[in-house]
């Protein structure tokens, strides 16, 4: 027997299985506050950490295992500890993610012309700035 639309109003909407889909705007605003306040600093720390121990093994004339992790998943998964807004996501996905943020690209409608990226002509300062030659 077929529901009246009034019947179909007043049903609740039944939600859909599996993971929720995230907003991708909000996602990207994430990711670029990640990368810039966190896993930069942190690749930056352990890049230098990294580095001064093999530079330190290699002057003892010793050769280091490959144990470790590459620095940049290293960091991926210390971020990954400390951002939970970003999910339950493996460092590989937020690597990925970060790159994808990092290449971006616009389509030719959404390119804004050249010309178009200058101010306005009321907005420009009337006494440019003078450039002073270095000594």
């Amino acid at each position: 027997m077929k529901k009246s639309a009034v019947e179909n109003a007043a049903t609740p909407v039944r939600s859909r299985r599996g993971r929720k889909p995230r907003n991708k705007a909000v996602l990207d605003f994430t990711i670029g506050d990640a990368i810039i306040n966190e896993y930069e600093p942190q690749l930056a720390e352990i890049q230098a950490t990294s580095n001064e121990k093999r530079s330190g093994a290699r002057l003892a004339g010793e050769v280091l295992p490959r144990t470790d992790l590459a620095p940049h998943i290293q960091a991926a998964e210390a971020m990954q500890k400390t951002r939970k807004e970003l999910g339950n996501i493996s460092a590989k996905r937020l690597l990925n993610l970060m790159s994808e943020f990092r290449h971006c690209k616009v389509s030719a409608s959404d390119e804004i012309p050249l010309d178009d990226r200058d101010p306005p002509d009321h907005l420009l300062p009337e006494d440019p700035p003078r450039m002073v030659p270095f000594d």
